[in-house]
């Protein structure tokens, strides 16, 4: 049975719809936040030896439960005047992209649980070059939610290059017809992905949130078309404002005109990823991110089995 317009309009409660954030301050009294899940531990700054040839945000290295981790001003990195001293400054120590490093902030606040839906898009205003994923009012403040990912990728840019091995012959000479769905909220992980379906010779459409997403394949359904077979796959970030991957997933897959749509979570969450919401979520494959084989890979695997024409 297809599902009505009304319950497309419905917000799940049944999956992944809320987000733990962890607030803190880098320079004056603005409150920025990062997903708790991301987050290893907090902790007073310890003393930092320095990194030759480091990036100019990279304050140093710290020693951590015997583990060595750069250690990034993430005030600086993001543009602003850097913290000058570490004494009496913390360390939020993250996992992001199958790394571990340790962000440099000035203090840190509390940790607050949101919705989803709590969260909007970064303004349209502050353009592309900002460090913002999206933004929400808490206790009338209004707290920035940074693209962290934009940060590393600028401090250590990522292998974007495809081995000749990983792209069958078949896949790279097709004349593809279908396109890949690409949803995240972050500019740069967007950039990555669109990079690796170019060099596939594969159109992509964008979005930046589920909502965003859903309606555009809602609305190519109104027109007459059919998503089942106009797309390849959908590469579909976690943490989104507004509609994060779980609930956008759960949509489709519960939506027979979109249902055949094969899904990629595709996110920086990496080892604490909570598996059993991917599994109830109905997506098809988890892939953390970014490594260009595995996902040129991956959509390969999807062309192969989907076929390149579009079915009348």
């Amino acid at each position: 049975m297809t599902r009505s317009t009304a319950v497309y309009k419905e917000t799940l409660s049944a999956v992944g719809n809320t987000i733990e954030v962890l607030l803190f301050k880098l320079n004056g009294d603005q409150l920025y936040g990062i997903n708790v899940f991301k987050v290893k531990e907090v902790l007073p700054c310890p003393p930092l030896n320095s990194i030759p040839n480091a990036d100019d945000s990279v304050t140093g290295c710290a020693h951590i439960r015997g583990q060595t981790i750069p250690v990034i001003d993430l005030a600086k990195a993001a543009g602003m005047e850097q913290i000058e001293a570490v004494e009496g400054r913390f360390l939020i120590v993250t996992e992001y992209s199958r790394s571990i490093q340790g962000f440099l902030v000035y203090s840190v606040d509390r940790i607050v649980t949101l919705q989803w839906s709590d969260l909007s898009k970064a303004p349209v205003g502050v353009g592309e070059d900002n460090y913002l994923t999206a933004v929400a009012k808490i206790d009338e403040k209004l707290v920035e939610i940074m693209d962290v990912e934009k940060v590393l990728d600028e401090v250590n840019p990522v292998d974007e290059e495809i081995s000749e091995d990983a792209v069958p012959d078949e896949v790279i000479h097709e004349e593809h017809e279908r396109k890949l769905l690409i949803i995240d909220d972050s500019a740069v992980a967007r950039k990555q992905i669109k990079r690796v379906s170019d060099k596939m010779n594969i159109d992509s459409v964008q979005h930046i949130n589920g909502k965003d997403a859903l309606d555009y394949l809602m609305k190519e359904v109104a027109d007459g078309h059919d998503p089942n077979h106009e797309i390849y796959a959908a590469v579909c970030d976690i943490e989104m404002p507004v509609m994060d991957g779980y609930t956008f997933t759960t949509h489709v897959k519960n939506d027979e005109r979109l249902s055949q749509i094969p899904i990629l979570l595709h996110s920086s969450l990496g080892g604490v990823l909570n598996e059993e919401l991917v599994k109830k979520s109905g997506a098809n494959q988890f892939l953390a991110k970014f490594e260009a084989n595995e996902l040129a890979k991956w959509i390969s695997s999807q062309v192969i089995e989907r076929g390149g024409e579009v079915s009348e």
